[in-house]
């Protein structure tokens, strides 16, 4: 897939353009849970940790869409740990970015809220919530990254403190240019 990125940096610009994505994905967002089932899953993991997790979909999650979706939770994390590094290689930049536009093997729907690792945290606040549509991610957010599908093929991520890019896949600026 070719990508076309457009990058504005800043502080402020990464402010503004957090504010704006959030409101398309609320739109988004809101558009996906319409329909779907809340539920709760605690999963407890080989080092006896646990993830607590709050799950709108349509069937509630077997254990191996459970492991999967552990997994994905994952690289997930590791990609935005990828994005806050002080210093972004394009490399990185680029596999981060394929790999949240790739289509996923599952064609769920759902929206998913990870929520605080501390049990003392009592909030309502999650430290990460995934958005996705028939197997595409429409919203991924945490404390520090803001990425959401602002149209079919364009998408918008904004990195805390970095500022924000503007993500066109190949199909989306044939479809610009054709317009």
């Amino acid at each position: 897939m070719a990508l076309n990125v457009k990058f504005k940096p800043g502080t402020k610009q990464s402010l503004i353009a957090a504010n704006y994505f959030n409101g398309s994905a609320e739109e988004a967002v809101t558009g996906v849970i319409a329909g779907l089932a809340p539920r709760q899953y605690r999963i407890v993991l080989q080092d006896d940790a646990s993830i607590d997790l709050r799950i709108w979909s349509e069937n509630e999650f077997e254990p191996d869409e459970l492991h999967g979706l552990i997994e994905w939770l994952r690289e997930l994390h590791q990609d935005i740990r990828v994005l806050n590094e002080p210093v972004l290689d394009q490399s990185d930049f680029e596999r981060v970015a394929l790999n949240w536009l790739a289509k996923r093997d599952t064609m769920l729907t759902f929206f998913l809220e990870q929520l605080a690792d501390d049990p003392e945290d009592t909030g309502l606040e999650p430290n990460l919530s995934l958005g996705v549509l028939g197997g595409r991610t429409i919203m991924i957010s945490t404390d520090t990254v803001m990425f959401t599908q602002l149209a079919p093929g364009v998408h918008g991520l904004s990195i805390a403190q970095r500022g924000s890019y503007l993500l066109e896949d190949d199909a989306a600026m044939g479809r610009l240019r054709r317009a």
